[in-house]
């Protein structure tokens, strides 16, 4: 990640869930790790082809960055 004017953004930590569109009810959770360099990183078993919903939380400090990403996912 690249803040505006710092240069790469450091000291993150975080979470993802993720859940096919088709069932909302069995979430996928993982731990964003720090790579360094701004670089992160995280696994999930996406098995399931189709839309997924990603739902990320990072934070630093006492900031709080959430977002929302809707990403098909092939065979």
């Amino acid at each position: 990640m690249v803040g505006n004017t710092e240069g790469p953004v450091t000291g993150l930590t975080g979470e993802v869930q993720a859940f096919h569109n088709a069932d909302p009810a069995h979430p996928r959770e993982a731990v964003v790790e720090e790579l360094g360099d701004g670089r992160y990183r995280f696994g999930l078993d996406v098995h399931r082809p189709g839309l997924w919903q990603w739902r990320v939380v990072l934070r630093r400090g006492d900031q709080t960055w959430r977002g929302t990403l809707r990403r098909e996912v092939g065979r």
